[in-house]
């Protein structure tokens, strides 16, 4: 097990089986919206990578800022958002928000999507790639990753 999460109540939990294939910090006006705060930390895991252990748990659909549809997974007791699917992927991945982790001091952004729409007051740091838009998964995610993704 590599850590485990759960809702604002604690009535919904899981845990991540291995490290995520990727983190990435979304500051698309959507991702702002859906957080109520300036970015979404979002860390993208194989589904066989991630368990539900506890809850009960209601979704709802949502149009990402690309146009495709995503699946939020919410607690059903305190509404508190805790992972995505997206709709049309052919892979078999979830996004997991990287706040309803129990320890996320040590999750960091591998990549800043959607910058075009960042907050002026958020600093970013320079050895971090960034991207106005989103970036090519091939020349961004490390090789081990990319790897993992076609096992999915």
């Amino acid at each position: 097990m590599y850590k485990k999460g759960r809702c604002l109540c604690g009535k919904v939990t899981y845990q991540l089986e291995k490290s995520p294939l990727f983190v990435q910090a979304c500051h698309c006006s959507l991702c702002q919206r859906i957080t109520g705060t300036a970015f979404n930390l979002i860390m993208v895991i194989e589904d066989k990578e991630f368990t539900i252990l506890s809850g009960d748990i209601t979704t709802f659909e949502f149009k990402g800022g690309s146009g495709a549809l995503y699946d939020i997974y919410s607690c059903r007791c305190c509404g508190n958002g805790l992972w995505g699917k997206p709709r049309e992927s052919v892979k078999d991945i979830t996004f997991v928000r990287s706040g309803t982790l129990e320890i996320t001091k040590d999750i960091r952004p591998l990549a800043h999507i959607f910058t075009e729409f960042k907050q002026d007051w958020v600093l970013l740091p320079e050895d971090t790639p960034q991207f106005e838009g989103m970036y090519d998964l091939e020349s961004t995610w490390p090789a081990e990753s990319r790897k993992r993704l076609e096992a999915t």
